[in-house]
């Protein structure tokens, strides 16, 4: 978009006359309707990239050096038309959270700008970003039981490892128990015998 952006720069650039606010609109509305017509052919990328091109470079043109008091209702009421498009684009435009986030900063940047020279300007665009933004993050919340309730039984299952049910340790205790047992019976066995063994040995001595 090199041709647009040097159209626009054109348009706005200053010199030594100010500008002509009637051409400068009327040059521009081509540009709004090729980015309302890009949005209507469902190419929203080309038209988000042509009325971001207009308006930056617009909005700083209102700011410095102004708009004169007789020109004031027409830009006015470009900007109403211009605001109408940017709500097509964007409800042309699938955007992430992200996408939507930036958007509405670059919005809230001009409007910021725009309302000490015409007002309020884009508090409809900026409200339709809003609700992509909750809707995403809406979205994205929902998804996060499934997230929490595995990382519950992960949890849990860290927690049996550590700390065996009741009936893990009867269980335990039981083995122990009879391991304990066998054991100790080996034990007498094993002392029986030498006793016996002991025995005999003493018998053959005498």
């Amino acid at each position: 978009m090199p041709l647009i952006r040097d159209m626009v720069e054109d348009l706005l650039q200053l010199e030594d006359e100010e500008l002509d606010w009637n051409h400068v609109l009327d040059e521009l509305q081509t540009l709004v309707t090729m980015a309302a017509d890009f949005a209507a052919a469902k190419v929203p990328d080309n038209a988000l990239s042509v009325i971001e091109l207009l308006t930056d470079p617009l909005v700083n043109a209102c700011v410095r050096p102004g708009v004169p008091e007789e020109n004031v209702s027409d830009v006015e009421a470009f900007f109403g038309n211009l605001e109408s498009v940017w709500q097509e684009v964007l409800n042309a435009k699938q955007l992430t959270s992200s996408q939507a986030e930036e958007w509405f900063a670059k919005l809230g940047t001009w409007r910021n700008s725009l309302s000490k020279v015409l007002g309020p300007i884009f508090s409809d665009a900026l409200r339709l970003l809003k609700k992509r933004i909750q809707s995403t993050a809406s979205s994205s919340s929902s998804s996060q039981p499934s997230a929490t309730l595995c990382s519950s039984d992960m949890k849990q299952e860290e927690e049996s490892a550590n700390h065996p049910s009741s009936e893990q340790s009867n269980k335990a205790g039981k083995n122990e128990k009879a391991i304990t047992a066998s054991a100790s019976r080996n034990q007498t066995g094993k002392k029986t015998k030498e006793l016996n063994v002991s025995k005999k040995q003493k018998i053959k001595g005498k």
